[in-house]
């Protein structure tokens, strides 16, 4: 009877961390795409986005859109973690991160 609780524990726990390296990444990916929003435009955002989020979902917005030199550019957003999928649950983690545009 104790197996059956530990071993829901030790599940619970694997999630836990799988949540928690999403959490991480999804802050990275924020940071990442707001450089690139900063030196460059929503279509580089959008590649970056592609290629490092993977086959997981992310939902971002460009804040302004295209912001001009000097000007802070914000990027929001929504990543679908891991975590919880194989029970069913779908977990977004929101980030976001801010930086001044550079001059082309």
């Amino acid at each position: 009877m104790a197996l059956p609780a530990a071993l829901v524990v030790v599940l619970l726990v694997v999630q836990a961390g799988v949540l928690g390296a999403d959490v991480v990444a999804a802050q990275g990916l924020a940071r990442d795409a707001a450089r690139t929003a900063a030196v460059g435009d929503a279509d580089d955002v959008a590649a970056l986005l592609d290629e490092a989020a993977g086959a997981r979902e992310v939902e971002v917005e460009l804040e302004p859109p295209s912001p001009e030199a000097g000007e802070p550019v914000t990027v929001s957003l929504r990543l679908r973690s891991r975590a919880f999928g194989n029970l069913g649950r779908s977990v977004w983690l929101p980030a976001r991160a801010t930086m001044r545009a550079e001059a082309p």
